[in-house]
């Protein structure tokens, strides 16, 4: 049966006006483009240190972990040769006793499904304490690092056992399983624990080549021109097609970059009608001023930085995505902590 003429008209107009919206869609697209730089330590090592050796004091929970291995991952500065004669930095890291300091009984009415009614259940709630201590000496003695390492506190706080229906059952259970668990959890906190001071002594001292990877925003719409947009996102490619050293001169990073920023600053300088039918919606308009703090912050200019930050942040839409203001506030982060290695190592 043939669907009558006006209803048919109805049906084509429909899908016009949705295929009409969506040409005139304007997104946010995002390039991804990575960047080698050096690293900037917090806490830049005098130039006369050269070399570091490294002793990890700790009694192992097992055969499975051997201590040069652990040596070898972790405790170590990029930037500085390993040695074993007259170091210049000697790393140690001591792990006292893993024992359970607590122990505490709880019970509560619990419901049995085999018995099919409450019965008193009990568990244990275990607190546990390792302590880790990190130092960094020179070769004479100077102190350049003592810090306490906090193990994680889901390792060292847990229940055992799933409501037992005794206390002597429970017991029984912790006899039985309990050894082989808080090895699981001593394993899991020396892991954690050597992972954490890893971080610290990357970010604290080391200085070598590193790589990172971050996104800039173009727009995307069928009915709409973002040529000019991927010309600045080629010019920033172009800016860090080499090693970016933030404390060396660089003629080829400042001057793509600005011109890059010139390419946004146009786009966003219009009223708000012309970069709607420009096609620079409110969330792309967004982004651009993302675009150019991220430019601003890799040429060391952190005050511009902010300023385009803000008004990234001004940018009020119902539109916008909540992933693009948590892409702002990551990058504030990014910009306090980059400003602070940049100072510490301008010294």
């Amino acid at each position: 049966m043939k669907k009558p003429n006006v209803l048919f008209k109805l049906e084509i107009l429909i899908v016009l006006f949705f295929l009409s919206a969506a040409g005139f869609t304007q997104k946010v697209y995002f390039r991804t483009i990575k960047i080698d730089y050096i690293h900037l330590p917090l806490f830049p090592l005098d130039s006369r240190f050269e070399t570091f050796q490294s002793e990890l004091d700790l009694v192992l929970p097992d055969e499975s972990m051997e201590i040069d291995q652990l040596v070898n991952r972790y405790l170590k500065i990029p930037g500085y040769q390993k040695t074993n004669n007259s170091p210049d930095i000697l790393i140690t890291v001591s792990f006292g006793d893993f024992k359970v300091s607590e122990k505490t009984l709880h019970s509560d009415e619990v419901f049995s499904v085999n018995a099919g009614k409450n019965l008193t259940g009990y568990l244990y709630q275990i607190k546990c304490d390792y302590p880790v201590n990190l130092k960094v000496l020179s070769s004479i003695g100077e102190e350049i690092c003592n810090q306490e390492i906090p193990p994680d506190t889901k390792n060292l706080v847990f229940d055992f056992g799933k409501w037992e229906y005794s206390k002597e059952d429970l017991d029984g259970k912790f006899e039985s399983e309990g050894q082989q668990l808080l090895l699981d959890k001593q394993k899991k906190c020396i892991n954690q624990a050597l992972s954490t001071i890893r971080e610290i002594l990357d970010s604290y001292y080391g200085k070598a080549k590193s790589s990172e990877r971050i996104k800039m925003a173009s727009g995307k719409g069928r009915k709409y021109s973002y040529s000019d947009l991927e010309e600045a996102i080629i010019l920033v490619e172009k800016a860090f097609g080499e090693t970016v050293d933030l404390l060396a001169t660089n003629e080829i990073r400042p001057d793509e970059l600005i011109n890059a920023i010139e390419i946004w600053h146009t786009r966003m300088g219009k009223n708000d009608a012309t970069r709607q039918k420009d096609g620079t919606s409110p969330e792309i308009y967004q982004m651009l001023w993302y675009n150019c703090a991220v430019a601003h912050l890799w040429m060391t200019e952190f005050n511009l930085a902010r300023e385009a930050l803000a008004s990234a942040n001004e940018a009020t839409d119902d539109k916008i995505p909540k992933n693009q203001f948590k892409m702002l506030n990551e990058l504030e982060e990014k910009i306090n902590d980059l400003e602070k290695r940049y100072q510490a190592n301008r010294k």
